[in-house]
């Protein structure tokens, strides 16, 4: 997002960018499809599942599943995560999702939904 900020500030307003990120964790499977031009493919829950994060998300921001959050907070790396809630997810009802950044306080929600977030350092 550090880039992306970047770059929206160096080219002089011609450009504003914005992105969403969502991020999931878990199996998968790979394989390359096509005979004359080849592609590689993930497909499995934890794809579609991190689509869904993306979907949902909040422009600028990353969007991460619960599995995810947990699985950084074994990092020591300066995170901060906050709590989203649960959101309606299609094909997989309530899920429980957390907006990474490295800022202490998010200023960039929207008030509905900085009103039901809470800020935990990933220890």
């Amino acid at each position: 997002m550090d880039s992306l900020a970047e770059f929206n500030n160096s080219n002089h307003n011609r450009f504003h960018l914005k992105l969403r990120v969502g991020i999931n964790t878990g199996p998968v499977i790979a394989g390359v499809v096509g005979r004359k031009r080849y592609l590689f493919d993930l497909w499995g829950n934890a794809v579609n599942l991190a689509s869904r994060m993306e979907s949902t998300g909040i422009p600028n921001m990353i969007q991460t599943t619960q599995t995810t959050a947990d699985l950084l907070k074994e990092n020591d790396n300066g995170l901060m995560y906050y709590s989203r809630g649960k959101i309606e997810v299609k094909g997989k009802g309530l899920v429980q999702t957390y907006f990474l950044t490295r800022d202490e306080v998010l200023t960039e929600l929207p008030a509905e939904v900085k009103e039901n977030t809470r800020p935990r350092m990933l220890k």
